[in-house]
C-alpha cells in the first residue's frame, strides 16, 4: 500500500493556497467596492453638470447656485481624485495577491507531481515483484512437472 510520506506538507501547501485565494477574493471584492462608488462619483458629476446645463438653458440661474454648484463639483473631483489614488494602490495589491496565488498553486503542483512519481514508482515495483513472484511460482511448477517426469 503506498502512503506518500509528505503528505502533511501537502496539506499545508493546500491550506495555504485556499488561503492566498480568499485574501485575493476579497481584494477583487474591495476592488469592486471602490470601483462602484468612482462610478457613482461620475455619475454624481454628470448629474450636476446636467442640471447647470438644464438652468442655464432655462434662464433660472443665480450667482449662488452656480458657486454651490462648482464647490459641489470641486468636492466630487477630489473625492474621484482620493478614489482613483486609493484604486490604483488597490490593484497594486490584487496584482500581488495573484501572484502569490500563482506561487502557491505552483508549489502544490510540485508536490503532486512529486506524488504522482512516487506512486508510480511504487505500482512499478510492485508490478515488478508481481512479476518475479508469478515467474518463481512458473519455474517451481515447472521443476515439479520435470521431477515428477
Amino acid at each position: 500500500m503506498f502512503k506518500f510520506r509528505l503528505t502533511p506538507l501537502l496539506k499545508i501547501r493546500e491550506n495555504l493556497r485556499r488561503e492566498k485565494q480568499a485574501e485575493l477574493a476579497k481584494a477583487l471584492e474591495a476592488e469592486t467596492v471602490v470601483v462602484e462608488k468612482l462610478t457613482e462619483i461620475e455619475q454624481n458629476m454628470l448629474h450636476v453638470k446636467e442640471e447647470a446645463r438644464t438652468r442655464i438653458l432655462r434662464g433660472k440661474i443665480s450667482v449662488d447656485f452656480m458657486v454651490g454648484l462648482r464647490r459641489h463639483e470641486a468636492f466630487l473631483l477630489a473625492q474621484q481624485r482620493q478614489i482613483r489614488e486609493q484604486l490604483e494602490i488597490l490593484r497594486t495589491e490584487i496584482e500581488k495577491r495573484r501572484e502569490a496565488v500563482r506561487e502557491a498553486d505552483k508549489e502544490v503542483r510540485v508536490m503532486e507531481k512529486l506524488h504522482e512519481k512516487q506512486k508510480d514508482r511504487y505500482d512499478f515495483e510492485e508490478r515488478n515483484k508481481e512479476t518475479l513472484f508469478m515467474d518463481e511460482i512458473a519455474i517451481q511448477k515447472t521443476a515439479r512437472q520435470v521431477s515428477v517426469r
